[in-house]
């Protein structure tokens, strides 16, 4: 083709056509799933420990999986991606890693290990939950402090749920049955 033809031919650009700017589609607010999960699962999980539905000896602990695994772990966790990709970053940290650990209280459930119901037989179980708890407090201090000048509620929920978190692992690490329930 010449360069004479080549100038010739028209486009829609010499036209003053436009091209649409490609749509971004904002996600949606994970925040309502995220906190009814989480909060349902903690209702289960504090109605487990604080031995309010059941009885620390009964072994029955089908519903807390359930809820750990189900809602707490995958719904939790899904919330916490979801709001990755809508660039939020404190529920994308708080869903993911509360997620986490509902997730990982399911799996011990699902496994039979009712450690609440050993917390008095056998030392090394209250330990591991001991340091579980642990860890999960030290977490929840530094989401605690980070969301300080997020908001208000959010950080108060942090701050109970760090003091459930030191009453759970003392109640564990020693064995004290009625520090659990408190925690719970």
């Amino acid at each position: 083709m010449s360069e004479e033809a080549h100038h010739s031919v028209s486009c829609p650009a010499d036209q003053g056509y436009k091209a649409e700017e490609p749509r971004f589609r904002p996600f949606a607010n994970p925040g309502g799933p995220g906190w009814a999960a989480l909060g349902v699962s903690l209702f289960t999980f504090s109605f487990y420990a604080g031995a309010i539905g059941m009885p620390f000896d009964n072994p029955n602990v089908a519903m807390l999986a359930s809820t750990s695994l189900v809602i707490g772990g995958l719904v939790v966790f899904i919330s916490g991606m979801w709001a990755f990709a809508a660039n939020d970053t404190v529920h994308a940290t708080i869903f993911t890693l509360y997620g986490s650990l509902f997730g990982a209280v399911g799996y011990l459930s699902v496994l039979g290990f009712n450690v609440y119901n050993t917390l008095d037989q056998d030392k090394t179980v209250s330990h591991a939950a001991g340091t579980f708890w642990l860890a999960w407090m030290l977490i929840t201090l530094v989401i605690m402090l980070g969301t300080a000048r997020y908001s208000a509620g959010t950080t108060a929920f942090m701050a109970f749920l760090f003091i459930s978190f030191i009453v759970l692992a003392g109640g564990t690490w020693t064995g004290s049955k009625n520090a659990v329930k408190a925690g719970g």
